[in-house]
Order: structure tokens, then C-alpha cells, then sequence
């Protein structure tokens, strides 16, 4: 148990660090857009990669539980939480559950802006 929360920390700790890195070096490079490319970089591209290394792994049974803590929940976790919603979604896409997989899309975007906009209104 404690081995599964240190390797998803030290993920954390690396994807927290990638995310800063990554999305900070997109900004410097369209700061002059309108459109937050460096929050939509990040997003993509953790997606992609939480796509690729989680289908590739089903294949190919790679990594063990506990690399798998590491790289999705730990680094790709903090990197992004926006790929584990896509996954969900694509699972729930896969298993032919269209009605719950467009509930998920909607219900997330409207309920998360939502919550944005109420946490503001309480300052």
C-alpha cells in the first residue's frame, strides 16, 4: 500500500513538473493568442499519450501495477486530468453506453464551468 502511494507521488511529483514545463514553454510561444493553447497542448498531449500507453499496455501487458500507478495515475494524473475523463468517455463509448458517455461530456463541462463560476461568486 505504501509502495503504490510512493510511486504515485514521485509520478505526481514528475507530471506536476512536466505539466509547468510543457505548458509554460507552449505560452511562451503564443502569447499573443486569444486561445489558451498551452492548457489545450497539455491536454492533448496527455490524452494522446494516456491513450497510446494504456491501449499499447492491454496488448502487450507491460507494465505491472505498479508502474501503472506511476505513469497514469501519478504522472500523467498530475500532467493532466482531462485524459482520464477522455478515457472514461471512450470506454464507456466502447461498451456502447452512448447515452452515459454524452451525459459524461455535458454533465463535466457544464457542472465544472459551473463550479468556477460559483467558487467565484463567494469571494
Amino acid at each position: 500500500m505504501i509502495e503504490n502511494i510512493l510511486f504515485c507521488s514521485l509520478g505526481g511529483f514528475i507530471g506536476a513538473i512536466l505539466r509547468y514545463k510543457i505548458g509554460g514553454f507552449v505560452l511562451h510561444h503564443t502569447k499573443n493568442s486569444t486561445f489558451p493553447f498551452s492548457t489545450f497542448a497539455v491536454n492533448f498531449l496527455g490524452s494522446f499519450l494516456f491513450g497510446f500507453l494504456f491501449f499499447w499496455n492491454q496488448k502487450h501487458q507491460f507494465f505491472n501495477q505498479q508502474y501503472s500507478i506511476f505513469i497514469f495515475t501519478g504522472i500523467l494524473g498530475a500532467f493532466t486530468t482531462f485524459s482520464a475523463f477522455c478515457y472514461e468517455t471512450v470506454y464507456l463509448i466502447k461498451r456502447k453506453k452512448y447515452l452515459t458517455a454524452f451525459s459524461n461530456v455535458i454533465l463535466s463541462l457544464i457542472f465544472t464551468i459551473s463550479a468556477i463560476f460559483i467558487g467565484k461568486s463567494l469571494i
